[in-house]
C-alpha cells in the first residue's frame, strides 16, 4: 500500500496569524510613534520568509538598532501567541482523523523555530506531526519546494498532498509532483486559483485525500 502524506502550512492554514501578529506589530509601531498600516498590508507578510518583513522594517524610522527592534517584535509576537493566539475551527479534529487512518502528516512553514514551537506547544499539536520543518535562521535561499522535497524523501511518501493558503504552497506542490489543496479562508485568497482543490473548511480535505 502506498504511503500517503499530508503536508500542512501553518500560518493562514492551521493558525490564525492575525490573532497575534497584528497586535504585536501595532504595539511596536505605537511605541516608536510610527504610522500603523492597515491590516491587509500587514497580513501580506504572513507566510513569507521573515526577511521580507525585516526589509520593510528597514524603511521605517526606528530610533533603536534594527536588530533590537526585530528581537522586540519577536518577543511581542510570542507574548500575543500565548495571550490571544488561536487556531482555525476543526484543525484538531482533522489532524486526529488523518492520524487515525495512518496518514503521514508533516508541517512545513516559513515561520521561525521559537514562533512555531510556541504555537505547537500552546495547542498540543506536536503529537500529530511526523516531521516539523520550519525555516532556519539566515537560510533565506531555501524555498518551500526544497523543504517539501526533504520531507517527502524523509518519509518515503508515494502520494503527497500539500495544504496551504499562499502561492509558496501551490508552487511547492507543483515542483514536487504533489496534489495541492488551497485553503480559501487564509491570507492568499488571490494566490490559490491554480490549486488542484480549494476548500473553505479544513474538514473538506478528508474527502480529497481519500
Amino acid at each position: 500500500m502506498e504511503r500517503r502524506l499530508v503536508v500542512f502550512d501553518l500560518d493562514g492554514t492551521l493558525y490564525k496569524t492575525e490573532s497575534s501578529f497584528i497586535p504585536a506589530v501595532k504595539q511596536l509601531l505605537t511605541k516608536y510613534d510610527l504610522p500603523i498600516p492597515d491590516n491587509d498590508f500587514l497580513l501580506s507578510f504572513v507566510g513569507e520568509p521573515s526577511s521580507k518583513f525585516v526589509e520593510w522594517f528597514k524603511t521605517l524610522n526606528f530610533k533603536d538598532n534594527l536588530i533590537s527592534v526585530v528581537n522586540e517584535m519577536d518577543t511581542l509576537e510570542i507574548k500575543y501567541v500565548i495571550e490571544r493566539g488561536s487556531i482555525y475551527p476543526n484543525v484538531i479534529e482533522t489532524l486526529e482523523w488523518l492520524k487515525n487512518r495512518d496518514y503521514a502528516v508533516a508541517l512545513c512553514t516559513n515561520g521561525r523555530q521559537q514562533y512555531v514551537c510556541q504555537i505547537l506547544n500552546k495547542f498540543g499539536l506536536y503529537k500529530y506531526f511526523d516531521i516539523i520543518r520550519y525555516r532556519y535562521i539566515g537560510d533565506d535561499n531555501e524555498t518551500k519546494s526544497d523543504m517539501v522535497r526533504e520531507i517527502i524523501t524523509s518519509l518515503n511518501a508515494q502520494k503527497t498532498f500539500i495544504v496551504g493558503d499562499r502561492y509558496h504552497d501551490i508552487i511547492s506542490a507543483k515542483d514536487n509532483d504533489c496534489i495541492s489543496i488551497g485553503v480559501g479562508y487564509g491570507y492568499g485568497k488571490s494566490e490559490i486559483g491554480k490549486a488542484d482543490y480549494i476548500v473553505n473548511d479544513i474538514r473538506e480535505i478528508k474527502s480529497i485525500v481519500e
